[in-house]
C-alpha cells in the first residue's frame, strides 16, 4: 500500500511538467530614430527549358545593397524609413556570354557601361516607406531628389537589362514587393510555437489568389539543420504560399508545380527581423505544334539586415 501511495504522489508531481503551457512571445520591431539597416538581397534566378530534342538552360544572379534610416517615430510606434539602392551587382562570377555589371568597378565592355550607367542613374532614387511596430508596411513613395518631400513615382518604366527587368527595386511597387516577407504583420497579440497567421490587406487592394500562411516556431534548433548556431537561436517563422501565376488565358498550358516556402529569422535582443529566406519553384508543360515543352522556373532570395552600431 505505502509503495502505491508513493507512485502516486510521483506521477501527480510530473502531471504539471507534461500541461506546462508553451512560452507565448509577443513580436513587435522596435524603432528608434536614427537607426541605420544596412540591406543585402541576393537573388539566383535557374530557368530550364527542355522539349523532345532541345535543352535550354539560364542562370542570373543579383546583388542589391542598400541601406534603411529610421527619419521618424511617433508616438503610436509609425516610422517613416528612408531607403536608398547603394550598389547592384549582375552575375560577380559570370560564365562565357554571361552580362556582368557592378555599379562600383569599371565596366568591360560598352554594352555593359551602358547598362551601368543606366543603374548608377537610378541610384539616385530614395524612397519613403511607412510600416508600424507589428511590421505593417502601410505605403511606399519616392522621395523628390531635391527635397524629402515624397511624391508618387511617375509613370516611367524600369530600365530593362538583359532579359528582364533588373532589378525592380527601382518603383514604389517593386520596393513593397521586395520587402514583403520582411514587413509579414505580427499577430497584434502574443503568440506561441506552432501558432499560424495571415497578413491582412491594405483597403482597395485587389485580393490575391492565396495568401501567405505564417507559423511560429519560437526558438526550434532543429528546425533549419545546417544553420549556424547564431541562427539556431533566434525565433523563426515558416511561411508557405503559391506563386501568382495567371494560365486563364493559356488554355494549352498545364501547371505542373508551384509552391513557395520562406524561412524569417528574428533578431529578439534589438527586436528586428534579420534573415529571410524564400525559395519558389514554377514548372508547366506547354503544347506547341505536337510537341511539349517543359519549362522550369526556380529562385532562391536572401534578405540580410544588419541593425548599425551607433
Amino acid at each position: 500500500m505505502k509503495r502505491f501511495l508513493c507512485w502516486g504522489w510521483l506521477l501527480l508531481s510530473l502531471m504539471p511538467l507534461q500541461g506546462t503551457p508553451l512560452k507565448a512571445d509577443t513580436l513587435r520591431w522596435q524603432w528608434t530614430v536614427g537607426d541605420v539597416y544596412d540591406i543585402k538581397l541576393t537573388s539566383n534566378v535557374v530557368l530550364a527549358v527542355s522539349s523532345d530534342s532541345d535543352r535550354l538552360n539560364y542562370q542570373n544572379k543579383i546583388i542589391v545593397s542598400g541601406q534603411w534610416t529610421v527619419a521618424e517615430v511617433n508616438s503610436s510606434g509609425i516610422a517613416r524609413l528612408h531607403w536608398q539602392v547603394q550598389r547592384v551587382e549582375i552575375n560577380p562570377i559570370a560564365k562565357d556570354g554571361q552580362l556582368k555589371i557592378d555599379t562600383d568597378v569599371k565596366a568591360e565592355t560598352p554594352e555593359e557601361a551602358t547598362l551601368q550607367a543606366t543603374l548608377r542613374g537610378l541610384l539616385q532614387k530614395r524612397f519613403e516607406l511607412v510600416v508600424n511596430n507589428t511590421a505593417r508596411l502601410s505605403s511606399v513613395k519616392e522621395l523628390r531628389q531635391d527635397s524629402k518631400a515624397p511624391e508618387r513615382l511617375s509613370s516611367e518604366k524600369p530600365a530593362r537589362l538583359g532579359n528582364g527587368n533588373l532589378p525592380q527595386l527601382f518603383d514604389s511597387g517593386g520596393v513593397a514587393r521586395a520587402f514583403k516577407h520582411v514587413f509579414i504583420q505580427f499577430p497584434s497579440d502574443s503568440i506561441k510555437s506552432g501558432d499560424t497567421w495571415q497578413p491582412t490587406l491594405p483597403l482597395n487592394t485587389p485580393e490575391p489568389k492565396e495568401m501567405p500562411v505564417y507559423k511560429y516556431l519560437g526558438v526550434d534548433e532543429t528546425a533549419f539543420s545546417g544553420g549556424s548556431p547564431q541562427e539556431q537561436t533566434r525565433p523563426q517563422i515558416l511561411f508557405t504560399s503559391k506563386i501568382q501565376f495567371d494560365d486563364s488565358d493559356q488554355a494549352d498550358v498545364e501547371v505542373k508545380r508551384q509552391a513557395m516556402d520562406g524561412k524569417i529569422y528574428i533578431n529578439t535582443a534589438e527586436r528586428f527581423v534579420e534573415k529571410v529566406v524564400i525559395e519558389l519553384a514554377l514548372e508547366t508543360i506547354t503544347s506547341e505544334g505536337g510537341k511539349k515543352i517543359d519549362v522550369l522556373h526556380e529562385e532562391t532570395h536572401l534578405i540580410e539586415l544588419k541593425k548599425l552600431v551607433r
